[in-house]
Formats: structure tokens, C-alpha cells, sequence
């Protein structure tokens, strides 16, 4: 079947949220631009990029030449303009899905379809509020997330999309993103208090143990080998400060791990059986909340 970004409609609705995000965007512009129909003919689209490439001004800025010079009255690109203009305001005062759902209502995108009688528009409906739902669950997950960084992570996931397993390249992604699928070695980097767990999880029992449900789920993406890395240091505000291990790596039974580094120090690999084996490196001298055993302190 067809992927779910790939899909007509979520495209639309993308590309109606780039517009927004970045309003040199031409490309997306011109993809709903006449979604649903303005009454923007194949002659009156010519005009107006005519007008952006003379003048070498965004396409969304020729519209508003072509309306002031009158090349628009016949069509319904002043109320797009007009609903444009007033979703650039309030960018920023709302929730995003929020902001999704209503600028797709207002344009008249999510009416078009919904008018449309027929078991594919009704499908078409279902995808855009499950499109709804995903900004809602990136909003929970990612607090405080700017429209720009949904899309981010949107281009990420289209990416994975194409990932090509045999490809002999290296797969950057979120754990999140990471969700459904397998490779054959999996490295996890982060791993340490107040990165991975996030220092906004320490107080909330709840939210502690969803990144621990996320953590598992980055280890499971390994069919035989995981490797777990955090940093001895890290530059925080221009100061490098001492680091300690993630919790989630101290909860490994530490039959499954191995170590890789004898160094005296707890310079460790360590390696735990998700499918096959599972490394683990601190490449720092420094203790973590949990003094023990060289392999797994």
C-alpha cells in the first residue's frame, strides 16, 4: 500500500503547514493553491509566476502583485490570502494540531473531501484527522516543538521511508522514528541522566516511564547487535561538565553484558543479548549514581 506521508491528502496538508512555516515556500504553494479549486486556470498561474520571476519575488508575494494589478477578481485567491495572513498571527498562540485542524477547516480542504461522497473520501478524511493525532502525540513527546521542528521530524520519517536495508550506509533517525523497524547493529548514543532519561522525567514517575518504554524500543530495534554509548563530558552552556551513566543502562542484567574495555577505569562496552549482543561504552573515568562492578557499575 501507499505510505502514510506519501498519500495525496497528508501531502496537501503538509505542504498547507510549509506555507505557513516558510512563506518562500513556492513549491508547496503552488501545490494547493487551487486546493480545493479557486478558480486558478493554467493562464492565470503562468501570469503570476511570470510576475515572481520578473520581479524574482516569492510566489506567494506575486499573488499579491496579480490581485493588486486585478488579474485575480474572477478567482478565490483573496480569501486564501486573507486566511493565510491570519494563520501567520497565530502561529505560535496555538497548539499545533490545533492550528492543523483549523487551517485545513478554514481553507475549505478538509470540506472538500468531506462533501465528497464516496468510500475514497471518506478515507481521505479519516487519514487527515490521524494526521491530527500525529502532530498531537510529536506536541506530547516533544513540548514546547515548534511547527518548523514537526516538519523536521516529518522529512526524517519520509526519509526512513525510502531506507533501503542492503544500502551500506548509516541510518540516523529518532527513537521515535525508529518504531517498525529492524537493522542488524543499532547504536544508541545519549545514554546518560538528564540527556536520556531527560532531566524533565525525574520528578514524574509517569513520564520516566515512557522513556524507559522508548529506550526499550530503540534496544529492540537490534536483531544482533546494540551498542550503548554516553560521553564522559558534554559542552553545556559553553562548560564542559562530567556526565553520569543512564539508569537505563544500570537496569541490564549484567549477564548480558559484556565488556569491551578493560581499561581500570569504568571505560566500558558493554554488550547485552537483545537479539545477539549489545556494547555499551563510557568512555569517561568519572562514577555514576550506581558505584559497582567494573562491567555494569
Amino acid at each position: 500500500g501507499v505510505r502514510f506521508y506519501d498519500r495525496m491528502e497528508i501531502k496537501d496538508a503538509l505542504a498547507y503547514l510549509r506555507i505557513i512555516s516558510n512563506p518562500n515556500d513556492s513549491i508547496s504553494l503552488q501545490r494547493i493553491v487551487n486546493k480545493p479549486p479557486r478558480g486558478i486556470g493554467k493562464a492565470t498561474m503562468d501570469k503570476v509566476i511570470s510576475i515572481s520571476n520578473d520581479l524574482s519575488i516569492p510566489l506567494l508575494e506575486a499573488f499579491r502583485e496579480a490581485q493588486d494589478r486585478g488579474l485575480l477578481a474572477k478567482t478565490k485567491v483573496r480569501h486564501f490570502i486573507e486566511a493565510y495572513d491570519s494563520f501567520r498571527v497565530h502561529m505560535g498562540k496555538m497548539a499545533l494540531h490545533e492550528l492543523a485542524l483549523k487551517l485545513l477547516e478554514d481553507a475549505g480542504y478538509m470540506m472538500m473531501w468531506q462533501e465528497e461522497a464516496s468510500e475514497e473520501a471518506t478515507e481521505r478524511v479519516e487519514n487527515l484527522f490521524e494526521f491530527i493525532s500525529a502532530i498531537k502525540d510529536f506536541e506530547t513527546a516533544n513540548p514546547g516543538a515548534a511547527l518548523s521542528d514537526f516538519l523536521d521530524s516529518v522529512a526524517l520519517i519520509s526519509d526512513l521511508d525510502n531506507y533501503e536495508e542492503k544500502s551500506d550506509r548509516l541510518t540516523l533517525m529518532t527513537l521515535h522514528s525508529a518504531k517498525g523497524l529492524e537493522f542488524k547493529a543499532v547504536f544508541l548514543v545519549g545514554m546518560e541522566e538528564g540527556h536520556f532519561p531527560h532531566s524533565r522525567s525525574a520528578d514524574d514517575p509517569e513520564q520516566l516511564e515512557e522513556e524507559r518504554r522508548l529506550c526499550y524500543v530503540g534496544m529492540t530495534r537490534a536483531r544482533e547487535e546494540l551498542y550503548l554509548f554516553s560521553a564522559r563530558t558534554r559542552n553545556i552552556y559553553g562548560e564542559a561538565r562530567y556526565q553520569v551513566r543512564s539508569r537505563f543502562i544500570d537496569e541490564i542484567d549484567p549477564e548480558h553484558i559484556t565488556l569491551l574495555n578493560d581499561e581500570p577505569k569504568p571505560v566500558r562496552k558493554a554488550v547485552f543479548t537483545a537479539p545477539d549482543e549489545v556494547y555499551y561504552s563510557q568512555e569517561d573515568g568519572q562514577p555514576s549514581h550506581n558505584e559497582g562492578p567494573p562491567a555494569l557499575p
